[in-house]
């Protein structure tokens, strides 16, 4: 009686002194997220079904997408108003949007701009550009955004390797904004 009542005392205290021991063996559900197509809003005839690929493989290589925290699924349409039921048929949590835009540099480096600002001291080629990538992540039954992301490249580049960079690291804010919202969410 004596060693049983040890025993249930020991596992007692175990699980007051560290509740989420037992939360830890217990992997939780994925979070199912909806990636929709990428708008190309560029003059680029841009691969869209490969950069949308990269910006899934980015987002499986956060840290969210490595626990296994996150389940992503593709959807074939690119806006949100246009989005509900396929959204609502694959039981998605957030659904991510992204656009891809471009803006043409300015083509002399000796251009007066008032405010005393340069906007660069070189020459750029005539294929390079400023590229930008613009996100938003909805969660499901929420109408504000969890994020609503828009990020140019801080000089001009050549369009695919800086649509691709900015991609990548567009992935990481997607999982952050989700990991924020869901630490945030109630239980």
């Amino acid at each position: 009686m004596s060693r049983m009542r040890s025993g249930l005392i020991g596992v007692f205290l175990l699980s007051v002194i560290s509740p989420g021991l037992a939360q830890t063996t217990t992997p939780a559900t994925p979070v199912r997220v909806c990636i929709a197509q990428l708008r190309n809003r560029t003059p680029n005839n841009f691969d869209v079904v490969k950069l949308r690929q990269l910006l899934i493989d980015g987002i499986k290589q956060t840290s969210l997408g490595k626990a296994g925290r996150l389940s992503l699924v593709t959807i074939e349409v690119a806006e949100s108003e246009d989005a509900q039921a396929a959204v609502q048929s694959q039981e998605c949590q957030f659904t991510v949007y992204t656009r891809l835009l471009q803006q043409a540099p300015v083509e002399h480096s000796n251009v007066d701009v008032s405010g005393g600002i340069t906007y660069r001291s070189t020459p750029v080629e005539k294929s390079q550009f400023l590229m930008g990538v613009q996100c938003t992540v909805e969660q499901t039954g929420n109408t504000i955004p969890a994020l609503i992301d828009r990020q140019y490249s801080k000089t001009p580049v050549l369009p695919q390797p800086g649509i691709e960079k900015m991609l990548s690291a567009e992935a990481q804010r997607i999982a952050d904004a989700i990991e924020k919202k869901l630490s945030t969410s109630p239980k």
